[in-house]
């Protein structure tokens, strides 16, 4: 294991093979996802994957990194793309599947009082 291992203890090339961001444009020019492929003279090949935190979560990008290996293999990904952006429509009216605040009634400002309950008595001097 160690001799697959023994030319990467040099970490210093490794930003090389990653695209980096700039973030000196403000929000709006921010890139989303940083694609980088970089092709060795030995034949081997580095696929170099840079993205937004807020774009992915991990499961989402090993996926994403999975199926890219296997197209470029020339294998069908395991899970095949969803090209219909139609389920990811709001439906009318919203249906929610588990428990949402927003989708609650709010609560009575105005209660019935209690007809046994003694009434206050307000005395103005």
């Amino acid at each position: 294991m160690v001799d697959l291992v023994k030319d990467f203890t040099d970490g210093s090339k490794v930003p090389k093979l990653v695209p980096k961001f700039d973030y000196s444009g403000g929000i709006s020019s921010y890139l989303l996802l940083g694609l980088h492929v970089t092709s060795f003279k030995c034949g081997d090949v580095s696929n170099g994957v840079s993205s937004q935190h807020t774009l992915v979560d991990g499961t989402s990008a090993l996926h994403f990194i999975n199926s890219w290996a296997d197209t470029a293999r020339g294998m069908c990904p395991t899970i095949a793309p969803v090209l219909d952006p139609s389920f990811l429509r709001a439906r009318d009216p919203p249906i929610p599947k588990f428990r949402h605040v927003e989708f609650e009634s709010s609560p009575s400002l105005k209660t019935v009082s209690d007809p046994e309950s003694p009434r206050p008595y307000i005395y103005t001097i």
